[in-house]
């Protein structure tokens, strides 16, 4: 069950589609990040009988700054189980184990040299973010 398809908790990311040099991800999870602003962190209920949380975590290829970093944190029942710092143009699978927990948490936060600057600098994505059994 994609996220996309999911109401949230409170606050929502932008949903759309996701190119990394050959790989598309149809149904990812965005968002633009500044040092102004930023999305989140956004909660979902996990629905029942899904094991594992997936999706292929990045920052976008087109950042108006190809220097940013941005770290990735996930938090299952208020937990923190993720927290993976990545830099435009890089993505990497995530699998996050979700053994009868109730609440996901997503999070991404720009790198603090970014704090000073109000202009979208670099997009965080969970590309097709999931729950799987």
């Amino acid at each position: 069950m994609f996220l996309d398809e999911i109401e949230t908790v409170d606050d929502d990311l932008n949903r759309e589609s996701v190119t990394w040099r050959d790989q598309t991800f149809s149904r990812s999870l965005t968002n633009p990040l500044s040092g102004c602003s930023e999305i989140g962190p956004v909660d979902w209920v996990i629905p029942v009988g899904y094991g594992f949380f997936d999706a292929e975590i990045g920052v976008a290829e087109d950042a108006a700054e190809p220097d940013a970093s941005v770290t990735f944190n996930v938090y299952v029942d208020g937990d923190p189980v993720v927290s993976e710092t990545l830099t435009v143009g890089q993505h990497q699978p995530l699998r996050v184990p979700l053994s009868e927990a109730s609440r996901i948490r997503l999070e991404t936060i720009i790198d603090q040299n970014r704090r000073g600057n109000c202009n979208t600098e670099a997009t965080s994505v969970f590309g097709d973010a999931r729950f799987t059994n």
